[in-house]
């Protein structure tokens, strides 16, 4: 899907399920969760504004940024705002990403983002090209009938154009060769 630079964020429902595993532990119940969501790889910058993020509920949302392909590779645990004081908790789990009283274990996921193939454009600056009739059978160059040529999207720099024109209405054989010949599009110029 392309997408307009106003689109809102991409909002997956139930991308993360079973939060609470089991029941709520007695005085547990009240206890606020969040989930703590961390890029550890991949291409970037492919999201916008925010990081990507999952809700309470196991929501996760983002947004890619235009023009921009290739996948993220994030890692995700739950944590509740609880005390750890027990002798069972784990210390080091924030920095070994293992469980603790207060963390879940550290699980991961990739976001990829495919690549759309912008239409290229340009403008036609001369839509009627006027000749004598039989001035002479010399190809006759015309300058500067075309502009603005873009090969499409931002990153679609290396790609190649090209034109074809084809005689649509009038006589056969009046015209036996119609050619358009463009300089490099960061020129925007073509001749016919």
């Amino acid at each position: 899907d392309e997408r307009a630079p106003d689109s809102p964020p991409i909002s997956i429902d139930r991308f993360a399920t079973d939060i609470l595993g089991e029941a709520p532990v007695w005085g547990e119940e009240d206890q606020l969760l969040s989930f703590r969501v961390r890029q550890v790889g991949g291409f970037g910058p492919l999201f916008a504004g925010s990081e990507v993020t999952i809700n309470a509920t196991g929501t996760l949302e983002f947004q890619p940024q235009l023009f921009r392909y290739g996948e993220a590779d994030f890692e995700v645990y739950l944590e509740d705002d609880g005390f750890a004081v027990s002798p069972d908790c784990n210390p080091l789990a924030t920095v070994t990403g293992s469980p603790s009283c207060n963390r879940s274990a550290t699980q991961n996921f990739t976001i990829r983002v495919l690549s759309v193939n912008s239409a290229p454009h340009f403008v036609l600056d001369r839509s009627v090209i006027v000749i004598g009739e039989n001035t002479s059978t010399v190809p006759h160059l015309f300058e500067n009938i075309g502009s603005n040529i873009s090969r499409g999207g931002e990153a679609e720099d290396e790609q190649t154009i090209w034109f074809t024109a084809e005689v649509e209405s009038g006589p056969t054989g009046v015209l036996t060769d119609v050619r358009l010949t463009c300089h490099s599009p960061d020129e925007g110029v073509c001749s016919a």
